[in-house]
């Protein structure tokens, strides 16, 4: 079975070489941290939660359009062989608990939707580059770099992206790292 993932680490290498050489003569010698702000910090993640939940459900829309139909069939069909080997059970006719057809309907069936998982993650990522090309980023909110270093621009743009695509759940997740630290940290100064 041919992996789908060599041509996505061929397409990421290609990319970060062309960005090296593309900025190689303005690779800068450090960045900054911005000062720790939670509230500011609390603010982003609210914002990017925001933004994943509205990838999210436009990404739902646009695989509902492409790929229920099909999706709904393929369900059907197991479904009715499902029905069929009951039927025969409830006929007193012995039967297999699984056929060859229901194992190939199940196939195809699971086989379609990790197709639909990849059109999907795809539609997010590239809806997720565009946000963040448009300006809603994630680096530039806590790091101190000058806005207008072009391969700063190009991996905060692919980072926010990439978190975007992630959805909602992921940037939950990460709002939650930050609040258990800060948390932990009053605990701490409490003690």
């Amino acid at each position: 079975m041919k992996s789908k993932l060599s041509p996505v680490l061929l397409l990421l290498t290609l990319v970060a070489a062309l960005a090296f050489v593309a900025f190689k003569q303005a690779i800068p010698s450090g960045i900054a941290l911005k000062g720790f702000d939670p509230q500011a910090i609390a603010g982003v993640l609210t914002w990017l939660f925001t933004v994943a939940l509205f990838i999210e459900r436009a990404v739902e829309v646009v695989i509902m359009v492409l790929r229920d139909a099909d999706a709904d069939h393929l369900e059907s069909v197991v479904e009715t062989e499902l029905a069929r080997i009951a039927d025969m059970k409830t006929n007193d006719i012995t039967a297999p608990a699984a056929t060859p057809a229901l194992a190939l309907a199940k196939k195809n069936l699971s086989d379609y939707r990790a197709a639909t998982k990849q059109i999907a993650l795809v539609i997010s990522l590239v809806l997720g580059l565009l946000i963040s090309l448009a300006g809603v980023r994630a680096l530039d909110s806590i790091v101190a770099a000058p806005g207008s270093h072009g391969l700063y621009i190009a991996v905060d743009v692919f980072v926010t992206g990439a978190v975007l695509a992630g959805g909602s759940e992921g940037v939950h997740q990460m709002a939650n790292v930050v609040s258990n630290f800060l948390q932990s940290t009053a605990d701490k100064a409490r003690k």
